[in-house]
């Protein structure tokens, strides 16, 4: 309606004065610029302006143009022509003082924004502006001064809602910010940064869950929002899923390749994926952008240390602490550096610290928790000082001497969940398996971890033949495989998902034997395992026809003997079936997790007290088998 007026006004041509239809061309522009139609706003507004080269008004509507388009310099000199023309616009003050504000001038922003409101105090806007630049001051109190003065002059004013909810958050009030970012969801439900900023909220509070939900609707509503991704990827690295983590990182570069703290999440997340000069690469341009940020001081710390140089890696904890001295990553790689050091007492204060500030963070809890069963454990099996801290001094010829761990050296894993299996009902816990055990791998050091899930026969063979390559120039090598297994004629299986056995002799060709499993390790130089959470009850058994004359079994698995320096591992012995569980980790997953995140436990004992846990868990009805035999040498996960 109002384009079609100021349209017909100016089809009058020069019946009509030219203040009247540079009025004219000055309100159809407005109603273009809101229609977001920017090309014929500015068109309406330079004929304005040619008919009328004193009309304040139409400066102010162009520089509104221009603010939007990011010309700063032109919206600064076309609002300041307003303001020279009609000193008491106070709109005009308003826009200029949102110029300096995004120029970084918060001094002439909070001036231009204090004549705005003596001009016209009733106008919310004005002070929640001013709130904004007292806020990028770090004048905490004067902002939210003004952001309270605005909502009580508009209850309905969105944006002061989500600006105080930031202040509220830099006060450590969290309760208040999730209250206002709340609030302004509700007034404007199709902005994207309340729920981002919200996100950020739930996540200090430790509600990672809720965190999560708002990122992924941030990322709907602006499927180019840098910083919801970099957000959302911190959420899935506490969650030890560092994938997706790696993933949304990667985007959040990708979408602002300036993001200092993209460049600093992504280093950690390639830390501890073994990646350690990716994570070194990615530190070094973060510290370019910023450098003041203190966690890539931590995460350079982690990829030192874990290539032995410890003397580095605690000069870099030291830089971290003095940047930030309360920064929870500097408490958290501080305290893996003292776990791996033999400080225990220092490290676990130091992984409580981490968990003060993130509660969330799943290595701090793993870290955490090892230091506890370190210093809990009998004196005997206590984590010596290293030679590294200390130089070793030989013991009385009296006692006998233990064999000395193995290095770390290059450990690799291929772990794969099957769950979705084309002829027979989902299974519920593989793919939760999977993620958990993939997670406790990279923890203790495991270079490279290759998750898989849900895979074809064929799926399965290119992962193992892609990960023979990788096993072949390692030092260990693991598979571990949840799903469906059988044995025929004294042979074990592993079920791909679109295998449908309809009788035993389709067993040969449509799964995959645990020979083949055994061959993809055998190139490892040290020690070879292969674990299988694959013992439950034959699904395939009571339609399966009977074509060969060998012994089909329907319960578990039978009985391997593997070459020395290979381990395989059931989670039910031979000839009987694991349980899936109450939980989201099948009991043997739960108990492997849990016991390869504790430090210095030989690999025996700790096959020990797994099959101990998933006894006590199953009330004895499950009972994992470790075949095969190891020499002399003492093997760690976690050393």
């Amino acid at each position: 309606m109002g384009i079609r007026s100021c349209s017909r006004v100016l089809q009058r041509g020069a019946a009509e004065s030219a203040e009247n239809r540079a009025i004219a061309y000055t309100n159809r522009g407005g109603y273009y610029y809101d229609k977001g139609d920017l090309d014929r706003a500015l068109t309406d507004f330079g004929e304005a302006l040619r008919l009328n080269p004193k009309y304040a008004r139409v400066y102010f509507n162009r520089g509104n143009y221009y603010s939007t388009k990011g010309d700063l310099e032109r919206a600064l000199a076309d609002y300041s022509d307003s303001i020279r023309l009609d000193p008491k616009e106070a709109y005009a003050y308003r826009g200029r003082g949102g110029v300096y504000l995004d120029k970084g001038d918060l001094d002439l922003a909070v001036a231009d924004y204090d004549e705005a409101i003596r001009l016209d105090p009733k106008d919310a806007q004005p002070y929640a502006d001013r709130g904004k630049a007292y806020l990028n001051k770090n004048d905490l109190d004067r902002a939210l001064a003004d952001y309270d003065k605005a909502i009580s002059l508009d209850p309905n004013l969105a944006n002061a809602y989500l600006d105080r909810g930031v202040v509220y958050v830099d006060k450590g009030d969290p309760d208040r910010a999730l209250a206002d970012y709340s609030r302004a969801i509700r007034l404007n439900p199709s902005d994207p940064l309340p729920y981002a900023n919200r996100g950020v909220a739930y996540d200090n509070k430790g509600d990672p869950e809720r965190a999560l939900a708002d990122y992924d609707e941030a990322i709907r509503l602006n499927p180019n929002f840098a910083t919801a991704y970099d957000n959302r990827g911190n959420i899935y690295f506490n969650r030890g899923d560092l994938d997706r983590a790696l993933a949304d990182h990667n985007e959040a570069i990708r979408l602002d390749p300036k993001l200092a703290l993209g460049y600093s999440n992504r280093a950690e997340v390639r830390a501890r994926k073994g990646d350690y000069d990716g994570a070194l690469a990615d530190c070094v341009v973060s510290q370019r952008l910023d450098s003041k940020g203190a966690s890539c001081h931590s995460y350079r710390a982690y990829a030192l240390a874990k290539t032995g140089q410890f003397a580095k890696a605690s000069a870099e904890i030291d830089e971290a602490f003095k940047l930030a001295p309360n920064n929870s990553n500097a408490f958290l790689y501080r305290g893996e550096l003292e776990l791996v050091t033999g400080a225990l007492q220092s490290a676990l204060k130091d992984f409580e610290a981490a968990l003060a500030h993130n509660p969330s963070n799943s290595f701090a809890q793993l870290g955490r928790d090892a230091a506890k069963r370190a210093l809990e454990a009998p004196q005997s099996e206590a984590h010596p000082a290293p030679p590294v801290v200390a130089a070793a001094v030989a013991p009385p010829a009296s006692l006998p001497v233990a064999a000395a761990p193995v290095p770390l050296g290059i450990r690799v894993a291929l772990v794969v969940g099957n769950a979705h299996y084309t002829a027979q009902a989902p299974l519920s816990n593989p793919p939760n398996d999977a993620a958990a055990v993939a997670a406790a791998l990279r923890a203790t050091g495991f270079a490279k971890v290759i998750v898989a899930n849900d895979l074809s026969r064929e799926g399965v063979v290119k992962a193992l033949r892609d990960f023979e390559d990788e096993a072949d120039r390692a030092d260990w090598a693991v598979i571990y495989f949840s799903g469906h297994g059988v044995e025929v004629g004294g042979l074990n299986y592993i079920v791909p998902t679109d295998a449908h056995l309809r009788s035993d002799r389709d067993v040969a060709d449509e799964a995959v034997s645990l020979d083949r499993l055994m061959a993809s390790v055998s190139g490892a130089r040290q020690l070879k395992i292969v674990i299988l959470d694959a013992c439950r009850e034959n699904p395939f058994a009571a339609a399966m026809r009977r074509m060969v004359s060998m012994k089909s079994a329907a319960r578990g698995l039978a009985p391997v003997e593997p070459l020395r320096a290979t381990l395989v591992v059931y989670a039910a012995k031979d000839g009987e079936f694991a349980l899936d569980g109450d939980g989201s980790n099948s009991p043997f997953a739960g108990a492997l997790v849990k016991h390869l995140a504790e430090p210095h436990v030989e690999i025996g004992k700790m096959f020990r007290l797994i099959t101990a846990d998933v006894l006590d868990a199953t009330e004895q009805k499950q009972q994992p088998f470790v075949y095969g035999s190891l020499g002399r040498e003492d093997y760690y996960f976690r050393p």
